[in-house]
């Protein structure tokens, strides 16, 4: 996993770019998993998470809504919905998110998270 701020960005936005790469399938090494499964390890995952947002409590939702919809994206299953795929996807999502607020790396934002995962 890289993370590079964007010079490309407004110096004013201080922008992050997550860049991540070999991620685990959900966590779920012993797990025999679909063929259409979910990340691999030569997928990459970019997200722009811009750091102004994240002083206020309406920006990390925003951010933290950013990261939640582009880690489902990254986590779906092109197959069939079974229970099992369904299930997967949702402990990637998880996972990925967690990762994606882990490398942001901002109090608030993980605060937040961890909020979100108790409920």
């Amino acid at each position: 996993m890289q993370i590079k701020t964007n010079p490309s960005m407004k110096r004013r936005q201080n922008g992050v770019n997550i860049l991540m790469t070999a991620l685990l399938a959900a966590g779920l090494s012993g797990a025999a998993l679909p063929a259409a499964a979910l990340v691999t390890a030569d997928d990459t995952i970019s997200v722009r998470v811009d750091k102004s947002k994240l002083d206020t409590e309406d920006g990390v939702q925003t951010v933290y809504q950013t990261l939640s919809s582009r880690a489902e994206k990254a986590c779906q299953f092109a197959g069939r919905a079974t229970l099992l795929n369904k299930r997967v996807s949702a402990v990637c999502t998880a996972n990925l998110l967690t990762e994606f607020v882990t490398a942001v790396d901002a109090p608030l934002l993980t605060a937040y998270h961890q909020n979100m995962r108790t409920k």
